[in-house]
């Protein structure tokens, strides 16, 4: 029987409330974040042609890149850390983002975060577990 007296499963407790703990999580998270925005941008640039022979890209497809604002608004936002939670977010910033990714009354949707996000989302999970792991088979 385990007690709460037991070294081993207290000091394994005080390690997931440690800063190294979080310390781990939050750069596996910001490893992951930072790929679904490279994912992201990538889809968007694909076989872009930009300038006079620019093709808009196909409703429910990613966007093509023309004057690339959007794709160069892409990034990583800063980890944010409370007793509860870990996280941070993916963000385009330009003006049109989310009409493209959500589309408008008159433009159909041409999303490119939300399917980067979905397509990662395993990798991104995997690695915070691996991280979690790593960290907690220490001694």
């Amino acid at each position: 029987m385990m007690t709460l007296d037991d070294g081993a499963h207290v000091a394994r407790l005080n390690r997931l409330v440690s800063p190294e703990f979080i310390a781990a999580l939050g750069n596996a998270l910001l490893e992951g974040a930072e790929t679904i925005a490279e994912d992201a941008i990538f889809s968007i640039r694909d076989g872009a042609i930009s300038g006079s022979g620019h093709i808009a890209s196909l409703p429910g497809d990613p966007p093509n890149a023309d004057t690339h604002d959007l794709d160069e608004s892409i990034h990583v936002g800063e980890l944010i850390e409370t007793p509860s939670q870990i996280q941070t977010a993916v963000i385009a910033d330009s003006g049109h983002a989310l009409y493209m990714e959500l589309g408008t009354s008159r433009i159909a949707p041409r999303p490119f975060l939300s399917p980067a996000m979905q397509a990662n989302r395993p990798t991104v999970l995997r690695r915070v577990a691996q991280a979690a792991s790593a960290f907690l088979g220490r001694k």
